[in-house]
């Protein structure tokens, strides 16, 4: 009888011990379901990150060519032309700009859209150079802030 004992001692022990297996067995199923999830979420952030930095990237493009018009106004010269020194090695070119549209869950799909940058009617007067004795002396009395 005391063998009897014995087994039933051992088959409690196995049973309690298979219950904290089994508990273990859960709390891994949820720890990677929670990774999964965790995984998914980080996709989609780098999905909506690279569309934005392709945005900002276009948008970049497209003021560079903004600037490169207005820096050829503030020159003298139109708008629409490059002359002598002054000449620009780049061109304002139409960038495109991707704007999401939402598609449902977490995909983001961008259409592109074309930005033009703004036509000037002309070039800004040029201004008559000032040189040796027209330049006006650091101490000049005009430009005093008294």
């Amino acid at each position: 009888m005391r063998n009897v004992g014995e087994v039933n001692t051992l088959v409690g022990e196995i049973s309690t011990a298979s219950e904290e297996q089994s508990q273990g067995i859960s709390e891994i199923t949820k720890a990677m379901g929670q990774l999964d999830q965790v995984t998914h979420e980080n996709a989609a952030t780098s999905q909506q990150a690279a569309a934005s930095a392709a945005a900002l990237s276009a948008q970049s493009d497209s003021l560079m060519g903004v600037v490169t018009t207005l820096a050829r106004v503030v020159r003298g010269g139109a708008s629409g032309e490059e002359t002598g020194a002054h000449a620009s090695r780049t061109t304002a070119r139409p960038a495109t700009h991707a704007a999401p549209t939402a598609t449902g869950g977490n995909v983001v799909q961008f259409k592109a859209a074309v930005l033009q940058p703004p036509a000037f009617s002309g070039g800004a007067p040029r201004l008559k150079r000032v040189v040796g004795s027209e330049v006006p002396a650091e101490d000049d009395s005009r430009f005093s802030d008294k």
